[in-house]
C-alpha cells in the first residue's frame, strides 16, 4: 500500500494568505481599492486551505482509496491528465462511463 498525503505548505501558504487578507482588509478602512486585494488574497486562502484538507490517497493492489470511496482497478477503464501538475489533478473513466476526478495537492 502507498498512501498519498497533502503538501504540508498548502497549511503554512493559506494561513499567510488569510493574514494578508487581514492586513489588507485593515488598510482598506482608510484606502477603500486595498478591499480588492483583500478580496484576493481570501480566495487564495480558502482555496489553499481546502487543498489543505484534501483526503489521502491510498493506492492498493486491487483497489484505489480516496477518503471513504473506494475505486477498484478493474472498474477504471481510462486515466486522463490535465494541464495541472501541482495540484496533480486526473481524472479516471470508470467503467460505466462516470468520471471521477482525482485531486493531489503534494510535492511536485
Amino acid at each position: 500500500m502507498s498512501r498519498y498525503v497533502p503538501a504540508r505548505h498548502y497549511i503554512s501558504f493559506g494561513i499567510v494568505a488569510l493574514a494578508l487578507a487581514g492586513f489588507c482588509g485593515w488598510l482598506g478602512l482608510t484606502w477603500t481599492p486595498a478591499f480588492v486585494t483583500a478580496l484576493l488574497f481570501l480566495c487564495t486562502a480558502a482555496m489553499l486551505l481546502v487543498l489543505a484538507t484534501r483526503p489521502a490517497i491510498k493506492v492498493y493492489d486491487a483497489h484505489l482509496e480516496v477518503g471513504k470511496r473506494v475505486i477498484p482497478w478493474q472498474d477504471v477503464r481510462r486515466v486522463d491528465r490535465t494541464g495541472w501538475i501541482s495540484p496533480l489533478v486526473v481524472k479516471l473513466t470508470l467503467y460505466d462511463d462516470e468520471t471521477a476526478t482525482l485531486i493531489y495537492p503534494g510535492e511536485v
